[in-house]
This record gives C-alpha cells, sequence and structure tokens, in this order.
C-alpha cells in the first residue's frame, strides 16, 4: 500500500504560491492548496480560477506561464503537474486529478 506522502513548502513552493496569488487573487490563501512540492524533485501545482472559463488548455497554460516571468527560471523547473481548472471543472470531471492533489500517496524513492 502507497505511503501517504507530506505537502511540504519550502523557498520555491512560497515564491510560485505568491506569483499565482498575485496573478490569480482567488486562490485560497493556504499555500498547501495551491502548490506543494511533492518529493525533492516534483512539484504540483493546481490553480482554480473563474479567470479559465472559456479557455482553451494552451491559453491557460500562458495565464500561468504569464504569472511565474517574474521568478527566476529554475523556481519553476520542479514543477511536474501543474492543474488549471474553472470551478466546476474542480468540482465536476477533474475529481481524480484533484484528489490526489488534496490527498497527495506515494513513495520516495
Amino acid at each position: 500500500m502507497p505511503q501517504a506522502v507530506k505537502k511540504v513548502q519550502d523557498k520555491t513552493t512560497r515564491a510560485i504560491y505568491a506569483a499565482l496569488k498575485t496573478a490569480f487573487p482567488e486562490v485560497p490563501d493556504d499555500p498547501g492548496q495551491v502548490v506543494y512540492r511533492y518529493n525533492p524533485v516534483a512539484v504540483r501545482v493546481r490553480v482554480i480560477s473563474p479567470k479559465f472559463v472559456g479557455k482553451t488548455s494552451a491559453e491557460r497554460e500562458a495565464m500561468v506561464a504569464a504569472a511565474f516571468e517574474s521568478l527566476p527560471p529554475d523556481a519553476t523547473e520542479d514543477i511536474t503537474l501543474q492543474l488549471m481548472f474553472t470551478p466546476r471543472e474542480a468540482k465536476q470531471r477533474h475529481q481524480l486529478l484533484s484528489r490526489e492533489f488534496d490527498d497527495p500517496t506515494g513513495e520516495y524513492l
């Protein structure tokens, strides 16, 4: 059975959170609901925003990338999962991805 993974905050995740909070003020005030370090080489990001309504995946990715422009280049190199949902999508069709984000499982190698 997979072991529960602790959501870790560090300098990198705090910088990512600050950039996202500036661009998407509606994201939760709890950074762990938006970004965390899954393991030493992987950061997970989830942005739930009404700004994504009617936008394609590429457009959403561009919006998030624009938020990261103020960060040093190495701040985003460990992002391995980036979820971008409208509030409705987060509640409906993407529940499995959000569930893994909220309650990560896995083992470090």
